[in-house]
């Protein structure tokens, strides 16, 4: 959630990054743990997948047949732009499902690892 002012767009001439700015140096964030279950990276790799099939759907939604009038021809190149880009973001939504789900394999297998050996010394 932004709780600022939103900063003014800088001045034509000057840096966006700050150049002239004086570097602090570096700093290092806090360290932070990420508790996330693979369950839930699982269900996040199924609806990232399922935005990819609707993402699928809509560029094949969209009509490629000649459009006839004054703006036929732009109307046609918006389709063409529309559906590229359509595919283009279902692609790019299952490759992060299937990162997704990679980490979460990941994952599972460093803790199956992990703990494996923990119950190997207990007494039953």
């Amino acid at each position: 959630m932004w709780t600022a002012g939103v900063r003014r767009p800088p001045c034509i001439g000057v840096p966006v990054d700050d150049a002239a700015a004086v570097s602090s140096g570096a700093r290092r964030l806090p360290g932070m743990p990420i508790e996330v279950v693979p369950a839930e990276l699982y269900s996040l790799a199924g609806v990232l997948q399922a935005a990819a099939d609707s993402g699928d759907r809509m560029a094949a939604a969209v009509p490629g047949d000649p459009v006839a009038g004054a703006v036929g021809e732009a109307l046609q190149a918006f389709g063409e732009t529309l559906r590229t880009a359509a595919g283009c973001l279902a692609g790019e939504l299952r490759w992060l499902g299937t990162a997704v789900a990679g980490a979460a394999d990941s994952w599972l297998g460093l803790d199956g690892s992990l703990l494996s050996g923990r119950d190997a010394g207990v007494p039953e």
